[in-house]
């Protein structure tokens, strides 16, 4: 026999609360994960803080950035002499094949 419609629905009623209370448990999980991860960066901000702040890290390396700044640059220039450099030696080539080629 079949249950009826009544037991149907308290079934369900049944199911319903129970998911709400897992969703509500999960949601009390998720919130004390975040807590505690939030906890977590903060400490780690304080150590990397307490052991060399950013305003000392900038001021110790400001040299070395501005060198490897200007080592980008240089190469920059170099790899650009370098095309022209190739660009006038093609053209070269490609004016002699021709004057070769007509000469004849």
């Amino acid at each position: 026999m079949e249950p009826s419609k009544d037991e149907r629905c308290a079934g369900l009623e049944v199911r319903v609360v129970r998911l709400e209370e897992k969703h509500e448990a999960m949601g009390n999980q998720i919130a004390a994960a975040r807590k505690d991860l939030d906890r977590r960066m903060e400490e780690l901000n304080d150590v990397r803080n307490r052991f060399l702040p950013r305003e000392v890290f900038d001021r110790e390396n400001s040299g070395l950035i501005a060198r490897i700044e200007d080592l980008e640059r240089a190469r920059a220039g170099a790899t650009g002499q370098l095309v022209a450099y190739a660009s006038v030696i093609a053209f070269i080539m490609a004016a002699a094949g021709i004057l070769i080629h007509f000469w004849k």
